[in-house]
């Protein structure tokens, strides 16, 4: 009937991501509203129910939200 069941507690894995750019890297407003465009391998196909944590060299724990 084109159900498929899910198993009940699935366990979460962690995906190593590659970076390999990030614009803008300067001029970042400290209140927010940037648009960062960051491109590699590995990042998942949608971004609703995954995470990013990136922390900046000048900041003091900046968590950026994706």
């Amino acid at each position: 009937m084109g159900i498929i069941p899910v198993k009940d507690g699935l366990d979460k894995y962690t995906v190593q991501y590659t970076l390999t750019s990030i614009s803008p890297k300067e001029d970042l407003n400290i209140l927010g509203n940037d648009n960062i465009t960051i491109t590699g391998t590995n990042f998942p196909t949608q971004l609703k129910g995954n995470t990013f944590d990136i922390e900046f060299s000048d900041a003091t724990k900046t968590k950026c939200v994706a």
